[in-house]
């Protein structure tokens, strides 16, 4: 078993982000939480609490919380289409609005985050192999 083939990921879903489907008609496209644009992101947002963070400190929830928002809304979420709520569609994506909404809306946002958690959410096909063949053996 090549443990590399087990463990890839499919580095261009990973990097620009993949679409994963939400439900009938509606999608959204993201990027890991581990890609360079979203570490990128995280630092940046991070670092007027870089020294409270040097200390070993952690941030209070609700800047941690918030942190975390802007970058999922900022790096994380690349677009989507189809998405809607009582009032009607989302307009189309963009990281200000996507920043509003994930703040209101933070059980969806939390299920977004389930969804890049997922150890399958960015395997690539090689991946995909050696599980099936292991499955088989």
């Amino acid at each position: 078993m090549n443990i590399d083939d087990l463990f890839s990921v499919d580095k261009e879903a990973f990097e620009d982000g993949k679409w994963f489907d939400l439900g009938p008609d509606s999608k959204i496209k993201m990027r890991s939480f581990k890609s360079p644009k979203a570490k990128a992101a995280r630092t940046r947002l991070e670092l007027p609490y870089k020294s409270l963070l040097r200390t070993g400190k952690e941030l209070p929830e609700d800047i941690s919380e918030d942190i975390a928002t802007k970058q999922m809304a900022e790096a994380i979420i690349v677009d989507w289409k189809g998405l809607s709520t009582d009032e009607g569609p989302l307009p189309k994506y963009s990281a200000d609005y996507a920043y509003k909404f994930l703040s209101e809306k933070t059980e969806f946002r939390d299920y977004l985050a389930q969804i890049l958690f997922d150890s399958d959410a960015f395997k690539s096909e090689d991946r995909e192999q050696s599980f099936e063949n292991l499955k088989n053996s």
